[in-house]
């Protein structure tokens, strides 16, 4: 096993399954532009890019114009539904308890004012020592920078640290911020898309996380 002394987590489609609170976020969004409704499928596979991008890619090319509105609206709404539907996966309260003597961070592309209130609604905030979203100071993934930024803080070295996440962007992160770099299956995005990114690991359960690192 390897050691590691700072655990990185992505959040949606990595801690959390949020997909129906997002779907229905953005297709409230959609319909307040007097739009037609998406299916979670397509939603779904342009989670973790940020809200900005994940609208524009949802709405019509004739409403562009008004992705600033838009993301106000969705923004609106998903505030007072952060955790109607949203759960940790299975096993996730495992993997924290069992990693409890390590530190452990969360960097997403959510909105940063979302991050610590599901994190508090789910139950999770005190094993989380840090966590970063997306505000209008920092810099989202794929950029190294936040991972230079966690290592400095915790004091870590990049190659006792590792970010686990279910994207190519995740991967991309962490190569960028040269850590160790892990890939899940269980959320947004596809395998294929991980093979393609080339993770250090690839992992189907939550529970292989204490096998491949202590």
């Amino acid at each position: 096993m390897k050691e590691i002394d700072l655990f990185i987590f992505d959040l949606d489609g990595t801690l959390i399954d949020s997909t129906l609170d997002i779907v229905n976020a953005v297709n409230h969004t959609l319909h307040a532009l007097g739009e037609p409704p998406l299916t979670e499928e397509m939603i779904s596979q342009y989670v973790g890019v940020g809200v900005l991008r994940l609208l524009r890619r949802c709405i019509l090319r004739e409403h562009l114009d008004r992705a600033d509105e838009a993301v106000s609206i969705f923004r609106r709404y998903y505030k007072a539904h952060l955790v109607d539907h949203t759960t940790l996966y299975p096993g996730i309260s495992e993997v924290l308890n069992h990693f409890s003597g390590k530190k452990k961070a969360v960097l997403t592309n959510k909105t940063e004012i979302f991050v610590r209130p599901i994190l508090k609604g789910l139950g999770i905030k005190k094993q989380i020592s840090y966590a970063i979203g997306a505000n209008s100071k920092g810099v989202p993934k794929p950029s190294g920078a936040p991972v230079e930024k966690l290592l400095k803080r915790f004091r870590a070295s990049p190659e006792r640290t590792v970010i686990i996440g279910d994207s190519a962007v995740d991967v991309e992160t962490g190569r960028l911020g040269g850590i160790v770099t892990c890939g899940v299956t269980w959320g947004f995005h596809t395998r294929d898309e991980l093979k393609q990114a080339g993770p250090d690991y690839t992992i189907d359960d939550p529970l292989e996380l204490m096998d491949l690192f202590q």
